[in-house]
């Protein structure tokens, strides 16, 4: 199952998405508001990531996101 909108798209997290979810989980700006430290190896990633896919909380589906089309406006 997936949503899509002309941005973005969310679908079942998968194992091909761990460099992007990566990417996030090590960004120390992007974790600052989350309750865990930013992961310091994508082997820490890949244990999350396999565990959001093999285990989901209570039935729920976990999700990450696609950008399918980003558009930004420079604020000045």
């Amino acid at each position: 199952m997936a949503i899509t909108t002309s941005r973005l798209r969310l679908r079942r997290a998968r194992p091909e998405a761990l460099n992007a979810i990566h990417a996030v989980l090590a960004h120390r700006e992007a974790m600052r508001g989350w309750a865990i430290p930013p992961h310091d190896d994508i082997e820490q990633s890949r244990a999350w990531l396999d565990g959001m896919i093999a285990n989901p909380a209570a039935g729920a589906l976990d999700y990450d996101l696609e950008r399918s089309r980003w558009q930004t406006r420079q604020e000045g």
